[in-house]
């Protein structure tokens, strides 16, 4: 993915007051387990400070920037930072940026608690990923001696794939990120299975769309007419790209053969989006994927 590349260092400011436990979690349910346990092992305070490098991706999707503050919180297996504030870093759509900054010396990293501080003339972002690096780790007391440091330039990767907004996605201003390891990164899969809708008079058949991206999951229903206008969207502003062909059928159609070819079909169709870098950063994409 092409991007500009612009290095901030040093505009964070670092807010002096404790941070809370968040009581409320917005990403993976795996969250509130994860932060019990390591909550439970916060049974001594920070004993020194350490530099963090902010890696922050926003998304290429139109509207994806934005000018407000931004906030974010590391979790870590020895203890949890300071709310760190970043100011005026004009986030432009497809762009990546570095911040550095000094926080408690939190173990490694496993909790990412992100907020956009939405306003009225930049109410949205799309944050495609944060990458935490520890620059270098000192500690404020020279008589612990069996002190772990972290490791420095380690990268602890949070996958996002989402919208921070008061208007867009799920209209949510603040998330939580766990962090993401190798494998999960290139996990990618795709499953479709036929559903069955009853309304007073009829029943229709509509598609469960499973994405698994990384750490994130998205689930879709939607009926054959709705998928084949996305089909032509993207035949539309891909006219090269090979999609195959689309399942042909009706709301009506209950032959479940039909429906295993048609599963199939629109499997195939989404597994070509999201193996093609190009289809799956396209903004239709990434608008499905998103969409309610």
């Amino acid at each position: 993915m092409l991007s500009a590349f612009s290095s901030l260092v040093g505009s964070s400011r670092r807010k002096t007051s404790s941070p809370t436990v968040p009581s409320s979690f917005s990403a993976t349910s795996q969250v509130p387990d994860l932060l019990e346990q390591l909550m439970r092992n916060y049974t001594e305070p920070p004993v020194g400070l350490a530099s963090y490098k902010a890696t922050i991706v926003t998304g290429q999707t139109t509207g994806s920037g934005t000018k407000a503050s931004i906030t974010i919180q590391i979790y870590g297996t020895r203890y949890f930072g300071n709310v760190i504030t970043f100011d005026n870093l004009n986030l432009q759509k497809g762009t990546t940026i570095e911040v550095e900054f000094e926080d408690n010396k939190v173990g490694e990293p496993r909790i990412l608690l992100v907020e956009h501080l939405a306003t009225r003339d930049s109410p949205s972002w799309f944050l495609e990923s944060i990458t935490i690096t520890v620059v270098n780790s000192s500690t404020n007391d020279l008589n612990i001696s069996n002190l772990e440091n972290e490791d420095s330039n380690q990268h602890y990767f949070f996958n996002a794939q989402r919208w921070l907004s008061l208007t867009k996605g799920q209209k949510i201003t603040k998330t939580h990120l766990v962090v993401t390891t190798g494998e999960t990164i290139t996990q990618q899969t795709v499953d479709v299975e036929p559903v069955l809708m009853h309304d007073k008079y009829s029943e229709k058949v509509f598609f469960k769309i499973t994405f698994i991206l990384g750490n994130l999951t998205f689930v879709h229903t939607k009926s054959l007419k709705d998928l084949q206008h996305f089909y032509n969207l993207v035949l539309r502003q891909f006219p090269t790209e090979d999609l195959g062909e689309f399942p042909n059928g009706s709301a009506f159609d209950l032959n479940p053969t039909l429906l295993n070819s048609q599963s199939t079909n629109l499997r195939q169709f989404f597994n070509k989006i999201i193996l093609n870098q190009n289809l799956k950063d396209s903004y239709l994409f990434q608008n499905f994927l998103n969409s309610a």
